[in-house]
C-alpha cells in the first residue's frame, strides 16, 4: 500500500503551495501562493496554440503528419473538441484534435483496446473513437440523461447520468441498454475500476448537491455499497493498484484526496489552485495527471516526490475531461 506520507510528498509540490517543509499525513496543505524559482524543476506541460484540422492527414486521422502512430498521448476535453498532446517532452504543442461527433465533451476514458470514449453532456451521448479515427464508430445514447462519465471493460460500457443518479450499462457494440444501476445520489460524477475490475462511482446526494460520496459495485451485481465517504462536489476518481482511492473535490474545496482502502478520511490532501476536474494515472501508477478549469493539466510523479512547473495558456479553454495513453487503468 502507498503510504499517506509518500503520497503527501508528491502532492505538496503538485499543489505548488508556499511551503517547503513536510506536512503530517491527513493535514491539508496551505493554499496556493508564490513559488520561489528555485523550487521549480522543469516544465512538464504547456498548453499552446489551437490544434490543426484533423483532415490534414487522412492516413493518421487526428495526428499531424510528423507525429508517429506509436506516440503516447494526452487527451483533453475542451468544449466541442478533444485536443491531443504528446505525453512526453518539454513545451508540448497540440498534435491533433477530435471534433466530429463532439458536443460539450466532459469525461474521457481510454480503454484497454485503445478506444477513446468521449462523454458529451450536451446531446446525451458517448462516442467511441478507435485510435486514429476522426469520427466515432459507435455512439451510445439510449437511456442517457446528461451523462458526465463513461468507462468500459472488455465486455460492457458504463455511463453515469447527472440528472437521475443512474449508471446505464451497455453491452459493448450494442446501443440498447442491458442494465441500470441506481446510486445513492442524484448525480454520478465519476466512474473507475479497481484492480479486480469492480466499479466505483462518485455521486452527489439529493439533500445537498455539494454533499457527495462514493459507492462500490462488485460487478456484475447491480446493488452498490456506500463507502461512508463524505466529500464536497466530487468530480472524477481513479483507484490505484494498491486500492487507494484518489478523488477530486470541486466547487470551493478544489483538492485531490487520497483514501486508503477502507478509510473514510483521506491520508493525504492536496489543494489545487484552480478547480480540478478529472484525474488519471499513467501506466504502473508512476505519473499522476490532473485537468482543471485553469486551462491546465498538472503532471507529477506518483506517489512522488517531484517538482513541477505548470504554465497556463488561456487559449486552450476549460478542461473538463482527461485521458492518457497508455492508461493506468488496465483492469478488466
Amino acid at each position: 500500500m502507498v503510504s499517506g506520507q509518500s503520497v503527501l510528498s508528491a502532492f505538496a509540490v503538485l499543489a505548488l503551495a508556499a511551503c517547503a517543509s513536510a506536512t503530517r499525513p491527513g493535514a491539508p496543505l496551505v493554499p496556493m501562493g508564490e513559488v520561489p524559482q528555485s523550487a521549480l524543476e522543469r516544465v512538464l506541460f504547456v498548453a499552446a496554440s489551437p490544434a490543426p484540422n484533423a483532415s490534414q492527414n487522412a492516413r493518421l486521422g487526428w495526428l499531424k503528419p510528423e507525429a508517429r502512430l506509436g506516440t503516447y498521448l494526452i487527451y483533453g476535453a475542451t468544449g466541442n473538441h478533444v485536443t491531443l498532446f504528446p505525453k512526453d517532452g518539454f513545451n508540448r504543442q497540440p498534435i491533433g484534435e477530435l471534433s466530429e461527433g463532439v458536443s460539450a465533451a466532459y469525461g474521457l476514458f481510454l480503454a484497454r483496446d485503445k478506444d477513446l470514449y468521449v462523454t458529451n453532456w450536451i446531446g446525451d451521448k458517448v462516442g467511441v473513437y478507435p485510435r486514429g479515427a476522426v469520427a466515432p464508430t459507435i455512439t451510445y445514447s439510449n437511456g442517457l440523461d446528461r451523462p458526465l462519465y463513461a468507462v468500459a471493460d472488455d465486455s460492457n460500457v458504463y455511463v453515469g447520468n447527472a440528472n437521475n443518479g443512474k449508471i446505464i450499462v451497455f453491452k459493448k457494440g450494442n446501443t440498447a441498454p442491458i442494465a441500470s444501476l441506481t446510486t445513492y445520489g442524484v448525480e454520478v460524477d465519476g466512474l473507475a475500476f479497481d484492480k479486480a475490475g469492480d466499479l466505483y462511482a462518485a455521486y452527489r446526494r439529493s439533500d445537498d448537491r455539494n454533499n457527495g460520496g462514493v459507492e462500490y459495485f462488485r460487478l456484475p451485481a447491480t446493488q452498490g455499497t456506500d463507502l461512508g465517504i463524505n466529500v464536497t462536489a466530487p468530480q472524477g476518481l481513479v483507484v490505484d493498484d494498491e486500492g487507494n482511492l484518489l478523488l477530486v473535490e470541486t466547487e470551493g474545496a478544489n483538492r485531490v484526496d487520497v483514501f486508503p482502502p477502507g478509510a473514510t478520511t483521506p491520508s493525504a490532501v492536496a489543494l489545487i489552485p484552480e478547480t480540478p476536474t478529472q484525474i488519471q494515472l499513467g501506466r504502473r501508477d508512476r505519473m499522476l495527471y490532473i485537468s482543471s478549469l485553469s486551462h491546465t493539466i498538472y503532471v507529477t510523479r506518483y506517489p512522488g516526490p517531484a517538482k513541477v512547473e505548470v504554465k497556463i495558456d488561456n487559449s486552450l479553454g476549460d478542461l473538463q475531461g482527461l485521458a492518457v495513453s497508455p492508461p493506468g487503468e488496465l483492469h478488466r
